[in-house]
């Protein structure tokens, strides 16, 4: 691993703290708060350009990498409130970008490639889920099981296919050798089996409900991606 300065880890850690919390500000209405996250997102800025002429020891792909995060938080806000669409592709992204940028501030970039894109996909489940959960007690409170899982059925199998995704990506081959043997047992124990336990309640509705398998899949799964998130850190 290369060795990066003190002030170039600081600083890109000062963008990417005052980027995200410039960003939380601005959900807000309240002026005082815009006002704020406005001083927030200049010295962001300010911040990611002197590591950007600062540093040497980054390559111009790390520098942009240290970049991403704060510029997809500032996207992010931008476009998520007028566009569904738009937000079920940013979270996902900014989410992976984290892994991105860690791996980037050291001047390692390639390290945290394969976490950001399992990072994404893994948030991307999540996102459509909480969102049909979300859809079903708004407009199919009344709706039966049976009814749930036909309405959404094209949803879940969109679902069902990003979650092969992830199983499938999570377990390159590469990955047990750049990422330590620790790394492969905790995700398939501890990540992979039950995600498809859990999902495949979704998909049997006559089980226990779709509504409730759904639920209880969206609860569970943030637990499942803390340990996903600590599998990478332990794996080294």
């Amino acid at each position: 691993m290369k060795s990066v300065s003190t002030l170039t880890l600081g600083l890109s850690m000062v963008a990417w703290a005052s980027a995200f919390v410039g960003w939380r500000l601005t959900l807000t209405r309240e002026q005082s708060n815009s006002n704020r996250a406005i001083v927030l997102w200049s010295i962001s800025i300010l911040s990611a350009i002197v590591v950007l002429a600062y540093s040497s020891k980054l390559s111009p792909l790390s520098a942009a990498g240290v970049a991403l995060l704060p510029l997809l938080l500032f996207v992010r806000k931008r476009l998520v409130a007028m566009s569904h669409t738009a937000r079920q592709i940013l979270i996902p992204l900014t989410f992976g970008s984290a892994f991105i940028y860690a791996s980037a501030s050291l001047g390692v970039i390639q390290v945290g490639a394969f976490p950001a894109v399992i990072g994404a996909l893994f948030v991307a489940v999540l996102r459509s889920t909480l969102d049909i959960e979300e859809d079903i007690f708004e407009n199919h409170a009344s709706a039966n099981e049976i009814e749930v899982e036909h309405h959404y059925r094209h949803k879940l199998a969109l679902t069902a296919l990003i979650l092969f995704l992830f199983g499938t990506v999570s377990l390159w081959p590469w990955l047990g050798e750049l990422y330590g043997k620790a790394y492969f047992w905790i995700l398939i124990l501890g990540v992979l089996i039950p995600l498809a336990f859990f999902w495949g309640r979704i998909r049997q509705p006559k089980m226990e409900g779709a509504r409730v398998a759904l639920i209880r899949f969206n609860r569970i799964a943030p637990v499942l991606g803390l340990i996903h998130v600590l599998a990478f850190l332990t794996a080294h």
